[in-house]
């Protein structure tokens, strides 16, 4: 493990910092890392990993032979192999936080996110400021909120001084008519709450599926399914490669099954979550980008 995790740390941790440092520098709200650009994913190569094993196997025999004509080294060992622990340490701490953040820091499948937001409503709130610099002049932008995605668009939404937070469900389009924005919830405990708001806004808005909080809560029933093969294998990929298992029953939004995210995931994805949906009125929406 130890030489490809150094050259993924090598290679990539100096491009994702100075990423970072220039995003702050010109005054950007979220500094983001951004991939270095390397193609060559040094986890999946062929090379780096035989390469690893060959190291380790010279060694062992070399050992011995080392160990003759360097007599101090024995009493360096202590040293030695607290610096390769250190170095061990930094480098898997490098590819955490490249994982949390540049990859996806809401994504349930991390070992350090149980419960959180979407990084979907980051860039959401990022659109509807410039949405509102272009149309009012200002941060004046009428936002229409449904009670049950007032948290945590209350925070998100802080500095639009016209967002209103808290329609009741269903919220339909005729309580928001002069509001050119308008967040629904979905998977409403309310009969045919979906259907309704649907119905409501389709002819003068357009729906924009939104990612709004994500979980995976570890199901034991659906881990211990199957014979025991099937159970090391679920154990073994959760621990060596963070992929968790499906639950029996995945949570999932049927009306829009085959809406797929720039990230790649679809909002049908069997990891749960809480989905929702901005309507933009058709007359404003090339301003929503």
């Amino acid at each position: 493990m130890a030489p490809r995790q150094l050259i993924v740390a090598m290679v990539h941790a100096p491009k994702e910092f100075f990423a970072w440092l220039g995003s702050i520098s010109q005054g950007g709200r979220h500094g983001a890392f951004q991939a270095s650009g390397w193609t060559v994913n040094a986890w999946s190569s062929d090379f780096s990993f035989w390469m690893a094993i060959v190291l380790a196997l010279v060694l062992l025999v070399l050992t011995p032979l080392i160990l003759e004509r360097w007599p101090r080294l024995k009493n360096m060992t202590r040293g030695i192999m607290a610096g390769l622990f250190i170095t061990g340490l930094f480098s898997l701490s490098h590819g955490t936080h490249n994982l949390i953040f540049q990859g996806d820091g809401a994504d349930p499948r991390e070992q350090h996110v149980y419960v959180q937001s979407s990084t979907d409503l980051v860039e959401m709130s990022a659109k509807l400021e410039r949405m509102s610099r272009a149309l009012t002049g200002g941060p004046y932008l009428k936002v229409a909120v449904e009670d049950t995605c007032s948290w945590p668009l209350s925070w998100y939404l802080r500095d639009l001084k016209n967002a209103q937070i808290g329609f009741g469900p269903p919220m339909t389009a005729d309580k928001v008519k002069d509001f050119p924005v308008a967040i629904t919830g979905y998977e409403n405990d309310q009969p045919n709450h979906d259907q309704i708001v649907a119905d409501s806004f389709k002819t003068d808005y357009n729906p924009y599926p939104l990612r709004f909080r994500r979980w995976w809560a570890p199901d034991s029933a659906a881990f211990f399914a199957g014979d025991l093969k099937d159970q090391v294998r679920r154990a073994w990929n959760a621990y060596a490669y963070r992929e968790p298992w499906m639950p029996p029953t995945p949570n999932r939004n049927p009306q829009f099954e085959n809406y797929i995210y720039p990230k790649g995931d679809s909002i049908n994805s069997p990891y749960g979550s809480f989905d929702a949906v901005v309507w933009i009125r058709k007359d404003v929406d090339r301003y929503f980008q």
